[in-house]
């Protein structure tokens, strides 16, 4: 008996040995990843690449940046990884959209480094996990010395449940693109392009998507994770080229009550979560061409908002609109 005894005794010690060793080897786990993680948005000056200029340093997000895995966040559950930058079919693209192929893939750790399966490359992206605790992730892209910094979050409170329509305005000066999406709690869904020099009138048509049930579910779902109270009225990049501003404008009881401006993408990863895939949402259903408004309350109540919606775009834009009027519009 005490020979059975030393032997199962001695097996567990072996075992518990070669773990211990396959996690020196490996160094990390899907055990230690498993959560929301965002980009910490206080040491974002510190450990994203920075640029200067003026004195002044800021940081350096890009709104499409498809070379790092290290960008817009993730969400890590058995072994498979939300990955909440999404990826593309970049050789279909629709007015600047590229067509999202989703978001859900695997992943896997290799001793210090964190594979995801890319679905648009069909290939595995590999960055460095520098630090990782129970609440903080730091991440650093291969190649380079960018160190990308998040936290662990949960589901807020606060969700859009509260409001009865989001319009998201985009506007892409460069390439005179300029957008609406808009969105109400019974799933109606409007696209119109119109143009930044005649903000005055809405001359384009528009399309229309009811969405079903489990489609309103997942877009309210993506925004869980932001507390709206908490957010800034604007968040400004200094990054020169090419940008596009996004403005969300939240209604309740038909009164905007709430507007962001976020220049070219770099508010808090947990906002873009939500209006991100409001904005792709076109690329994947088949809309309907409105013809007549009056046969769609949605459209009539996006026209209703747009007055309003003008004013707060030119007075946040705060250009030169006397200039912008002498341009013919086509």
């Amino acid at each position: 008996m005490k020979i059975y005894l030393m032997f199962y005794v001695l097996n567990a010690c072996i075992i518990l040995s070669l773990s211990s060793c396959k996690s020196e080897e490996t160094g990390y786990s899907g055990e230690d990843l498993q959560g929301v993680w965002a980009i910490e948005m206080d040491k974002e000056n510190i450990l994203r690449k920075v640029s200067r200029t003026d004195h002044r340093l800021y940081s350096k997000r890009y709104f499409y940046d498809q070379t790092s895995n290290a960008i817009r966040g993730f969400r890590f559950y058995g072994d498979s990884c939300d990955y909440k930058g999404g990826f593309f079919d970049n050789t279909n693209i629709d007015n600047g959209l590229p067509l999202p192929l989703g978001s859900n893939t695997v992943y896997r750790i290799v001793g210090d480094t964190l594979k995801i399966w890319d679905l648009g490359e069909s290939e595995w992206k590999k960055t460095l996990i520098n630090r990782l605790t129970h609440d903080t992730l730091v991440l650093r892209a291969v190649g380079d010395d960018r160190l990308f910094k998040y936290r662990k979050i949960k589901k807020n409170s606060q969700t859009i449940e509260n409001f009865d329509e989001i319009i998201l305005a985009t506007i892409s000066p460069d390439y005179l693109s300029d957008e609406f999406y808009y969105l109400d709690k019974q799933g109606a869904y409007i696209y119109q392009k119109f143009d930044l020099r005649g903000l005055d009138t809405l001359r384009y048509p528009m399309y229309r998507y009811r969405l079903k049930s489990s489609q309103l579910e997942t877009i309210r779902r993506n925004f869980d994770y932001v507390d709206l109270d908490s957010l800034k009225e604007e968040y400004i990049s200094f990054h020169s080229g090419d940008r596009t501003y996004f403005f969300l404008f939240f209604i309740k009881n038909g009164k905007i009550t709430k507007v962001i401006k976020d220049d070219s993408g770099v508010s808090p990863d947990e906002l873009q979560w939500g209006y991100v895939p409001l904005m792709y949402l076109r690329r994947q259903v088949n809309m309907d061409y409105i013809t007549d408004i009056k046969d769609c309350t949605a459209c009539i109540k996006l026209k209703g908002q747009a007055p309003e919606i003008m004013k707060e775009l030119k007075l946040r834009l705060d250009w030169d609109w006397e200039e912008i009027k002498n341009i013919k519009i086509k």
